[in-house]
């Protein structure tokens, strides 16, 4: 036994592990003293930057950025990417105009420095990229790295993405790309198109990155819990903002939230239709408060229409529990009920009849100015498209306005770029055969996870299949209701429903693997049979 050997029989285990980390510490101590002079010294060049742009907090940006880095060398790069999500769902983007205009959070800076140009923030004009950009980036090379090296996120067991989904990422990725070089090549603007396309290139990079790192139905509870997690402190901060401000802004928070808030909302509902259990009453119970709450703040009228949207789905799909039973008893009993009080409240600006104003304004494109813009845009926008349906007019121009609305290009210039309804300006810009390439791996996500729910009885299984359905739906409702696709919320909602949806497939059987399966291992030579013979005679029987 060699000395070191009889050192580690002697040690217990936990000094064990410490032997072994202080010397691999050893061995990186110039490297360790280089990365603290530097925090250091951009600590300081923070601290003097902050006090010149009255943000203070900036100082704390080296320490974060060294906490990260090392955090993305050592840790498995499903928690950074997830990590990186619960961010994307909860800083604020400059862009989105949080709060109104009225509100920041201590934390504002973060969120513009992930989220927005860093040149928005930092004095510096070359940095025309986000915090996002460089992250992603930064992963994507740590993933290639680890690739290279044979160090797989994902063990052999563990269930890989669906490969019709991954094909059709790839096609949607690869339609982004083309359109947009189509576009500029068409003396498209090439800003304007970076701006049309960015989100939409995102959502194909960072489904590769989760599909490659995350081990399948093992992490459902990372991802639910992290996604509601977002919503309820969103919502908190809602009913907070709501309270400091007052009731005049027409929200508190951002527009994008109402697909957080909708998701989180649903994902619980969900459970409970499916299962019936005290346990999924109690999550309801513990949740739904915070979520209403944080919607009423925050006033956004579509994130009814989302929640409704998946619960017709979801009653439409699943069996009949004692829940959905309840339930749609409880709707039989009301349908009488449900028009008078719509008839009664259709005129009215009493606060018993709110419901009805939000269902108004939903149906009714004349109930207000903003809805009847909307029409205006919508009709403007299949002008567009039946003069581009066949060979498409590519990223980076405008919309044909053939009846002007209101004019909003004082405080929106890019209004006629980035048009309200995301899918009709997607139909415009890319055309029938682009829109249906972009969106295509939308449907085959859908369609693998509705396969999943019924090849399985798993209950966590059941939820994850609807859950992602309903996300995807609900990603769907912005986009068509309020520029659902230019923004970082859709994003890392769609993703990682995509992501669970193909795993699921493969996991459930749904969609068989495509892993090469192991060799057998060769048989055994048959044993001898014993053979019965007469030694000396019929009396004498022996086995040769």
């Amino acid at each position: 036994m060699t000395p070191e050997g009889a050192l580690f029989d002697a040690v217990p285990t936990g000094r064990r592990a410490l032997v072994i980390a202080r010397a691999r510490l050893k061995g990186f101590r110039g490297q360790w003293s280089a990365m603290l002079v530097a925090v250091w010294v951009a600590t300081m060049a923070a601290m003097v930057v902050g006090a010149a742009i009255d943000q203070p907090i900036l100082a704390l940006i080296p320490m974060v950025v060294a906490t990260v880095l090392v955090a993305i060398a050592k840790a498995p790069l499903r928690y950074t990417l997830l990590a990186l999500a619960f961010l994307a769902l909860v800083l604020e983007n400059p862009a989105e105009n949080p709060g109104s205009g009225r509100w920041k959070s201590p934390i504002y800076i973060l969120g513009a420095l992930l989220l927005a140009n860093l040149n928005t923030t930092l004095p510096i004009r070359a940095l025309r990229f986000s915090g996002m950009d460089a992250v992603t980036a930064l992963l994507f090379m740590v993933w290639l790295r680890r690739r290279i090296l044979g160090r797989h996120e994902v063990s052999p067991d563990m269930p890989e993405t669906a490969r019709p989904l991954r094909k059709a990422s790839l096609i949607s990725f690869c339609t982004v790309i083309g359109l947009m070089g189509w576009g500029i090549a068409t003396h498209g603007d090439f800003t304007n198109a970076l701006w049309q396309v960015q989100k939409l290139l995102y959502v194909p990079i960072i489904f590769a990155l989760m599909s490659a790192t995350f081990r399948g139905p093992a992490d459902h509870p990372l991802i639910g819990g992290l996604i509601i997690g977002a919503a309820t402190l969103k919502a908190c901060v809602a009913m907070y903002v709501r309270s400091v401000v007052g009731p005049e802004p027409p929200y508190v928070t951002t527009h994008a939230d109402s697909m957080l808030f909708a998701t989180a909302f649903c994902i619980p509902l969900i459970r409970l239709l499916i299962a019936a259990d005290k346990k999924s009453l109690q999550l309801c119970l513990a949740v739904w408060p915070l979520l209403i709450g944080g919607m009423i703040a925050n006033g956004r009228r579509l994130v009814w229409v989302e929640i409704a949207q998946v619960a017709v789905i979801v009653l439409l799909m699943t069996p009949w529990t004692p829940v959905k039973r309840a339930l749609v008893r409880f709707l039989i009993i009301i349908a009488p009920i449900t028009p008078v009080y719509l008839a009664a409240g259709w005129n009215s600006d009493s606060g018993i009849f709110k419901p009805v104003k939000t269902v108004r304004s939903v149906l009714d494109s004349k109930s207000d100015r903003s809805s009847e813009t909307r029409d205006i845009e919508n009709f403007n926008l299949i002008v567009t498209l039946k003069a581009n349906s066949f060979l498409p007019m590519g990223f980076g121009h405008e919309y044909i306005e053939m009846v002007q609305a209101d004019d909003i290009s004082s405080f929106f210039p890019q209004y006629r770029f980035i048009p309200h309804n995301s899918v009709l300006g997607l139909w415009a810009f890319a055309g029938v055969l682009g829109f249906t390439c972009i969106w295509m791996m939308l449907g085959v996500a859908v369609f693998f996870a509705a396969r999943s729910f019924r090849m399985t009885r798993n209950i966590d299984y059941q939820t994850a299949a609807l859950s992602c359905i309903g996300a995807i739906f609900i990603y769907l409702q912005q986009a068509y209701g309020d520029m659902g696709l230019v923004n970082w919320i859709g994003v890392f909602l769609v993703t990682p429903a995509m992501v669970v949806a193909g795993k699921l497939a493969v996991a459930t059987g749904a969609f068989p693997s495509t892993k090469p399966r192991p060799a057998a291992a060769p048989a055994a030579p048959p044993a001898p049979v014993p053979v019965l013979a007469y030694a000396h005679g019929p009396e004498e029987i022996t086995l040769q």
